[in-house]
């Protein structure tokens, strides 16, 4: 009996139409040939892949880059065991005839629960959002075998590590040397807008305003600043076990991190209400310009019970309910402990930078 090799090609091609979930498990793709032979320390049974699935990388290299990043995760063995297969499926995923391999929703969403670090700290990739994968699809991929160890260190089975696994040692010293130079910037630029004041020795509203906003702004770059003096970034950010400080202030640690917050927060907070009475105060000058009228006249002393009592009510309930805490490569975070409606109303107004970086890292 002879059999024709192309009666198992039309076979296949007849199964294909037939299943139109193995049609939705792969798509149209250019192959290239891998030039890694293995993902995550694991060989890959297979010798093509495709960069169709991987949004932030162009070629295998950068691909390799990503996934290294990536591999910062170690530290978080819940996560590492869960997210490996994954990230091999959709950076290198096995790719022939024109068709690459779609990781299924089962597997992505496996990741969620365990990863929340990812989704807290830099949030999902927009190309690994779950709701872009098939559902009931099963890969090469999965039948790798990874390394679920991971690298745990001692403290981690009760808190966070202190180093952000998801950046690596280069984008901590990136953001260090960022923050130091704008910081040292802003420093030189108020402190210069102070002296030039007190030579004037000017107390005229509006113009005292711009010396108060400035005067608040020098205090918490010097807490920003803090960070720099030797080894005092490590026992700001983080505790004695070397875990991310959450909660604070803690009875068991140092109240660095929460000085700094004071520092910094009530500054900032006070500087920008200054802002908000500088603007209303020139809306009425400008308003009473031609005229005899003196319309900020014995209203000063409501500016500065404003500006210096919210900020302290705001900073004693902060430490109140313990929602200081370091996040990602910055150090301070208490957009947590604001009410969600007040959160979501200053991040549709661009504001969540403000109140989410208060200090480094």
């Amino acid at each position: 009996i002879i059999i024709d090799p192309s009666m198992f090609d039309a076979v296949s091609k007849r199964d294909t139409v037939a299943n139109p979930l193995h049609q939705l498990c792969k798509k149209t793709a250019t192959c290239e040939a891998l030039k890694y032979n293995t993902c995550l320390g694991s060989l890959l049974p297979y010798t093509h892949t495709s960069l169709a699935l991987a949004g932030d990388s162009s070629t295998q290299e950068k691909a390799f880059e990503k996934l290294t990043m990536w591999s910062g995760l170690r530290n978080a063995p819940w996560c590492w065991s869960v997210i490996q297969p994954l990230l091999c499926a959709v950076y290198m995923p096995k790719c022939e005839n024109g068709r690459v391999e779609l990781p299924g929703q089962s597997l992505c969403a496996a990741t969620r629960g365990p990863c929340s670090l990812v989704d807290r700290e830099i949030g999902w990739p927009n190309f690994l959002t779950c709701d872009k994968f098939p559902v009931g699809c099963s890969n090469e991929v999965q039948k790798l075998k990874f390394d679920t160890s991971g690298q745990s260190e001692a403290p981690l089975g009760c808190g966070i590590q202190c180093d952000n696994p998801l950046f690596t040692e280069e984008e901590h010293s990136d953001m260090h040397r960022y923050i130091a130079y704008f910081s040292s910037v802003t420093l030189l630029c108020t402190f210069f807008t102070l002296v030039r004041h007190e030579l004037e020795n000017s107390n005229r509203y509006p113009d005292v305003i711009l010396f108060y906003i400035n005067a608040c702004f020098f205090v918490g770059t010097i807490g920003w600043l803090a960070q720099f003096f030797n080894g005092a970034r490590r026992e700001i950010v983080c505790k004695s076990d070397n875990t991310m400080r959450l909660g604070e202030p803690s009875s068991s640690e140092t109240l660095s991190c929460v000085t700094i917050f004071i520092i910094v927060y009530y500054s900032l907070m006070s500087g920008a209400i200054w802002f908000v009475v500088l603007t209303y105060a020139w809306h009425t000058s400008f308003n009473a310009l031609g005229t005899t009228d003196q319309p900020l006249s014995g209203r000063t002393s409501y500016f500065h019970v404003v500006t210096w009592s919210i900020p302290f009510v705001l900073t004693v309930a902060i430490l109140a309910i313990a929602e200081v805490r370091r996040t990602q490569l910055c150090c301070i975070d208490v957009y947590k402990a604001l009410p969600p409606w007040f959160g979501a109303w200053w991040l549709e107004r661009g504001g969540g930078g403000y109140w989410m970086t208060l200090g480094c890292g």
